[in-house]
């Protein structure tokens, strides 16, 4: 067999190792970022939302804590917060009247 047979067959296989590497590769990052996106990035977004609507007064939000990690239980010291400020209010008005 001559040797530049050999060393073709050689490029191409690498070429097709390569390509699969790749692939497997930003699969593997496609993934991920569904992940993140998912699991992390929404809910944290959801939450700047409703804390905004919290900071104009609006204070029937609840947020979901669902999620059993950092993320629920930021979102259930959020609810805790809301629930305070609900019964400041409360205690407020009492007050004044």
């Amino acid at each position: 067999i001559p040797a530049s047979k050999v060393y073709e067959a050689a490029n191409q296989l690498k070429l097709i190792v390569l390509g699969i590497v790749a692939a497997v590769f930003f699969a593997a990052i496609a993934l991920i970022n569904i992940f993140l996106r998912t699991s992390i990035l929404q809910p944290i977004r959801s939450m700047a939302t409703l804390s905004n609507e919290i900071s104009r007064g609006n204070l029937n939000i609840e947020f979901d804590q669902s999620s059993k990690n950092e993320i629920g239980v930021f979102a259930k010291s959020l609810n805790c917060m809301v629930q305070s400020l609900k019964m400041a209010f409360e205690t407020l008005e009492d007050e004044q009247q």
